[in-house]
């Protein structure tokens, strides 16, 4: 993507990033693969993996091997959820099914959510 940000104006750069990723619809399953195939062989024991997003797939497939495959890796994996806990599993939330290879699921839509989760990650990493 820098290769287009740097060679177009930024109205023409961003039209063509969207097209490249799909107009900004999630594809969770594809993004476990691209994280796979760059930092899987780098995950390990000592590792925590925090994913940031929705789960709202769009009705990809979700890839859940891989979400298994990363949890069982790591030390931890941790999802942060912008959405309210309420609508986790509605429509083509895939939350609930990514829940079981994850230590730690959390609903995290605000700054203050945020500066709690890490706080929390502080506390025990202690």
């Amino acid at each position: 993507m820098s290769d287009i940000l740097a060679r177009r104006e930024i109205d023409d750069a961003i039209d063509e990033v969207m097209k490249v990723v799909g107009f900004g619809s999630s594809d969770y399953g594809r993004c476990l693969a691209d994280f796979s195939e760059l930092a899987l062989r780098d995950i390990n024991r000592q590792t925590t993996v925090i994913v940031l997003g929705d789960a709202r797939g769009n009705r990809n497939e979700p890839r859940l091997d891989l979400m298994k495959q990363i949890f069982e890796r790591a030390n931890r994996v941790i999802w942060l959820n912008p959405e309210p806990q309420s609508l986790w599993g509605t429509g083509d939330s895939d939350i609930l099914r990514y829940e079981s290879y994850c230590h730690q699921v959390t609903s995290c839509g605000t700054l203050a959510q945020l500066e709690r989760v890490i706080a929390e990650m502080m506390q025990q990493a202690q």
